[in-house]
């Protein structure tokens, strides 16, 4: 009984790993799958490549004039939309008053395109309008509790009223397009003058098209290059520029795109990962199918006798057979429905691990149980069939005369699969090992900066003319008085902060050297104290200063544009003039060290820092360590005395930072969850299979004891095997453990080292696994009375 139970709950816990894990790759990979059109549907994605030196950038968005001319030039497309994204807008209805950063405007088509259902409204005349928008379920509640929005008007940034036409139901949570708010996109065709429709520049929207079915992606692409280059190749020759397109399938830009500009680069998947992960499904599925082969073929010999007495009373061998099959196939079952009863208990919990919302709604697809049972009847069919061909092969002669010895190939084939699973276990401790090891990297290496202890307060969303002399003060009064207090150590406010990319680029180059070519770096604008607020050191010349006016006319660069611009060092650099594409001058008084302004997995880009006092998107505040509940209130008061209009916002600079290791971090707690489940499946196929050699081996206990053999000498006759099968299973998973990993690694600029203490470290705890486990029932076999297993003898 102990034997099947054993069975059972190894093969139920397998199989509920294998569905938890099944059906989380299923969620990730199934990311806008929900639009009707999602076979068809793909997003722009833009490369622009500077002809000098062949630099290029690859972005999520595109000038919002392609989309348009695509629509025009080529007749495959059924539609298309574009997508702006509007993020840190105040929104106020009768009192209420929120800042929203899910707001995007978008094109009539949009509800067209892709499939969000609208609970109330036309959908197609809801986005036709200058100042029309579409609120979702969750949007509609908040704002107008119970009433109805539809003909009610919302306020945006305190001065814009705009028209409510429609209530969609809230985006999927496998969508990588969020919304809260859709604005017409008429809308930012006035605000921009046009602009949002002509430019051929302007890389801030995402588009997306609607190709006709059967439309070959990669043809249509090239066709549209050449007439692309046919439009505006002169153009883009002479200013020494290359653009060119592509067709992201709208399915795989949650989990296979790495572009600069993603709409939520912290809630981008890791296809790779997914990938991993599925792998070691298949890992712990065959783990679980190993421990029920291991254990019946260990138990052939206990049930050698009744296959003999079987066949001597005229039991042929394909009724054995059968009876076998049917024996592993009942198991089976039983340990499908246990599984799919552990599945069913832990959901909520694996949803809350991995931030995911999957639900038991699976358990009522036909595809799912076709995959599932196809799935069971290969491995309870492969598990069974070895020991049910073993058994019915014995000859009763032998066996009934007790001089029947397992086969030697029985053993052999049981040493292999224990080895594997001692392999598996290795490399699942060892993944988990440098997984944890990374994450604990990438928290704790130098990035350039200090985020400890830093709060960052969103500016003004409903904002003044910043040009007035009124606004300007304001934003230097709240920065002043906060420094009045003795917690607050520096204070400061700028255009971006470390963990938000920074989006605006500029063309650059050295104005003394007729020869350099415009380089493209990314801009930045702060106010004073910017560096010394976030602790970020000079490699050379200064900061910017109060009091000196000329500062404004000055730039100060990191260590990475100096090099791209050419200058031979940090200190050439500094007293140099470099001069902007559109003609602008600027003398450099700074080198800033390098710092990380997106996580490890990118590579420094250079920056152009310039001082902008005028105005602030974000203020960041630096305080004493432990005077975090007084340091915010004290910041509530003054903000709210200034900016009187705007909800007072804020976050730490750590935990904003590290939202970027979400998927990271996801991945590990997935990883290391089933790596313990591989373990523990591996620990009760070992229990079960050391307690049946033990009782095979009792009357050998028995003697040894009666000849002075004491615990010790017992407890290692009977583990030394497992420890020899585990030096061989070390052997066999390093080198999949240095490659595996090794790929893992890959993704980070900021990487650990796979050192030879992970591989002793990882084999040392299977060994101590095992040998717990495996003497855990040795010694308890040697401890007992040897009269009881020589009695029948």
């Amino acid at each position: 009984m102990m034997y099947s139970m054993l069975n059972i709950g190894g093969l139920a816990l397998g199989m509920a790993a294998f569905m938890f894990i099944i059906q989380y790759v299923a969620y990730e990979n199934g990311y806008d799958t929900f639009h009707v059109n999602h076979k068809n549907l793909y997003r722009i994605t833009y490369t622009n490549t500077l002809l000098k030196d062949g630099t290029s950038k690859n972005s999520a968005t595109a000038p919002p004039r392609i989309a348009p001319f695509m629509k025009e030039m080529m007749p495959e497309v059924k539609g298309f939309t574009r997508v702006k994204h509007y993020p840190g807008l105040v929104v106020s209805h009768n009192g209420v008053k929120f800042r929203e950063d899910d707001v995007l405007m978008v094109d009539p088509d949009f509800l067209k395109i892709f499939t969000f259902p609208m609970l109330s409204g036309d959908p197609k005349t809801a986005l036709n309008e200058i100042r029309t928008i579409v609120i979702s379920e969750t949007t509609a509640k908040k704002y107008f509790n119970d009433q109805s929005p539809l003909g009610q008007t919302i306020a945006i940034d305190g001065n814009e009223d705009f028209k409510v036409t429609g209530v969609i139901k809230d985006a999927p949570a496998n969508s990588h397009l969020k919304f809260d708010f859709l604005i017409s996109y008429e809308t930012i065709k006035w605000w921009s003058e046009g602009e949002a429709e002509t430019s051929w520049w302007s890389n801030e929207y995402y588009q997306y098209v609607l190709l006709h079915p059967n439309t070959k992606a990669q043809a249509f692409v090239k066709r549209f290059q050449k007439l692309f280059v046919r439009e505006r190749g002169k153009v883009n020759q002479a200013v020494g520029q290359k653009q060119e397109f592509q067709l992201q399938p709208i399915t795989d830009v949650h989990l296979h795109s790495k572009m600069d500009q993603e709409l939520n680069p912290d809630q981008q998947g890791d296809g790779e990962s997914v990938h991993f992960l599925t792998l070691i499904a298949f890992f712990i599925l065959l783990i679980a199918c190993i421990n029920y082969i291991n254990l019946f073929t260990a138990r052939a010999i206990e049930r050698a006798k009744e296959v003999g007495v079987r066949k001597t009373v005229g039991a042929r061998r394909f009724e054995l057979i059968g009876q076998f099959m049917i024996e592993a196939f009942v198991m089976g079952f039983l340990s499908l429905f246990l599984s799919i009863g552990i599945v069913s208990l832990g959901l909520s919990y694996f949803n809350v691990l991995t931030s995911s919302s999957l639900t038991l709604s699976f358990l009522t697809e036909p595809d799912f149980w076709k995959n599932l049972i196809a799935c069971f009847m290969l491995g309870t069919f492969t598990a069974g069939l070895y020991p049910a061909f073993a058994l019915s092969s014995y000859r009763p002669s032998t066996v009934l005369k007790g001089k029947f010895s397992a086969f030697g190939s029985a053993i052999m084939i049981r040493r292999s699969l224990v080895v594997f699973q001692f392999a598996a276990s290795v490399i699942m401790i060892a993944g988990t090992m440098l997984v944890y090891l990374q994450l604990h990297h990438m928290r704790t290496a130098d990035i350039g900066f200090d985020m400890s202890h830093v709060m960052v307060v969103r500016g003004p969303g409903v904002t003044e003319d910043e040009l007035t002399p009124a606004y300007q003060a304001h934003t230097a009064a709240f920065i002043n008085t906060l420094l009045n207090y003795t917690e607050i150590k520096a204070a400061t406010g700028g255009s971006f902060v470390p963990g938000k990319e920074i989006q605006e680029g500029i063309l650059v180059r050295q104005r003394d050297d007729v020869n350099s070519e415009y380089k493209f770096v990314q801009n930045a604008w702060i106010n004073y104290e910017y560096f010394e607020t976030l602790d970020i050191r000079f490699l050379a010349g200064r900061d910017f200063r109060r009091g000196l006016s000329g500062d404004t006319a000055c730039a100060i660069l990191n260590e990475s544009a100096v090099y791209a611009l050419g200058f031979t060092s940090v200190e050439d650099a500094i007293g140099r003039t470099i001069s902007l594409n559109g003609g602008q001058m600027f003398t450099l008084i700074g080198v800033a060290e390098n710092f990380n302004q997106m996580s490890v997995h990118r590579d420094v880009k250079p920056i152009f820092f310039s001082l902008y006092a005028m105005y602030s998107p974000f203020y960041l505040v630096r305080f004493e360590k432990g005077t975090q509940s007084s340091v915010i209130e004290k910041v509530r008061s003054e903000y709210v005395k200034v900016h009187t209009r705007d909800p007072f916002d804020y976050f730490f600079l750590d935990e904003f930072f590290n939202l970027q290791y979400h998927k990271e971090q996801r991945f590990s707690r997935v990883f290391i969850l089933f790596a313990i489940f591989a373990v523990i499946v591996s620990c009760l196929g070992l229990f079960g299979l050391s307690s049946f050699m033990t009782l095979q081996r009792a009357k050998e206990i028995g003697i040894r004891k009666v000849l002075g053999a004491n615990l010790f000498v017992i407890s290692y006759l009977l583990t030394k095997e497992f420890i020899i099968l585990v030096g061989i299973a070390n052997i066999v998973a390093w080198p999949f453990i240095y490659y595996i990993m090794d790929s893992w690694l890959s993704n980070f600029t900021i990487r650990v080292s796979i050192g030879p203490s992970v591989f002793l470290a990882s084999g040392f705890i299977v060994l101590l696994i095992a040998v717990l486990t495996v003497g855990l029932k040795t010694v308890m076999a040697a401890k007992t009375n040897p009269v009881n297993a020589l009695r029948n003898d």
